[in-house]
């Protein structure tokens, strides 16, 4: 008869898939930029970034199953955007199976943060149409 892990074991295990993951799939560590954008970028389980689109604060998260964008007004927190706390613009979408974003590597990163920022300067464009 299988016996079920305890929660504590869970999260080992997961650690401990972290850390060798962490050392065959290199994450972002450092300056990312694209056009108009640029920001510092770290971490895995999440993956995480903070920076500037536009002269607007952004905040990149990739973890479990899916990674987001999410942009303040100018002066805001982009981090309030994306737990809803805050009007602004947010963007996700998923990304292999859990817990895989949580070790997106910087290639994959540069992608997303790409794709997300023209999304997010069409929607400033069709607000004003």
């Amino acid at each position: 008869m299988a016996r079920r892990l305890t929660k504590d074991a869970r999260a080992h295990l997961l650690n401990l898939a972290c850390a060798v993951v962490a050392k065959n799939a290199p994450t972002p560590n450092g300056t990312l930029s694209g056009d108009g954008w640029r920001g510092e970028f770290a971490g895995m389980c999440p993956v995480q970034g903070e920076g500037e689109v536009d002269g607007r604060p952004f905040y990149f998260r990739a973890r479990g199953e899916h990674w987001e964008l999410s942009v303040a007004h100018a002066g805001g927190d982009p981090v309030e955007v994306s737990i809803g706390c805050a009007d602004g613009f947010s963007y996700s979408e998923p990304y292999g199976t859990w817990p895989e974003a949580g070790w997106m590597s910087e290639p994959h990163v540069m992608r997303a943060m790409t794709k997300a920022v023209g999304i997010f300067r069409a929607s400033l464009t069709s607000a004003v149409a």
